[in-house]
């Protein structure tokens, strides 16, 4: 069930991917690998934040601070007032993912303009 699901979402993802950039896309597949995989390891965090830090939102600097929150307690076992667990991580990147999603849904349905060789906007019809 949940290899069916984290199939889904990949497919999913590289669909909805294929009309964006090419570090776009690969950062909703990233996410989406995130969100739907069956495990989760600390060194999963790099890849998303890898390819985000292209296009810094609030999305990535709340995961960043999650990930370096959650990354602290396990590998250098600081200790903090909660308890802290990869539940925060996750969330943040399910949230990061959402938001990457409606950027791409409302990139699909509002195309940009077509830009001349000499910066100018063509007319669409």
């Amino acid at each position: 069930m949940l290899l069916a699901l984290f199939a889904a979402a990949i497919l999913w993802a590289i669909r909805e991917g294929r009309h964006l950039e090419l570090p776009r896309a690969s950062l909703l597949l990233w996410l989406a690998i995130l969100t739907f995989l069956p495990s989760y390891g600390i060194q999963y965090l790099v890849w998303p934040l890898a390819v985000g830090s292209l296009y810094p939102s609030a999305a990535l600097g709340l995961y960043t601070l999650a990930g370096a929150i959650f990354h602290s307690s396990w590998s250098l076992e600081l200790e903090w007032p909660v308890r802290v667990s990869s539940l925060g991580t996750w969330l943040s990147g399910a949230a990061w993912l959402a938001i990457e999603a409606g950027r791409s849904r409302r990139e699909r349905l509002m195309p940009r303009p077509a830009v001349t060789a000499g910066g100018e906007s063509l007319p669409t019809a």
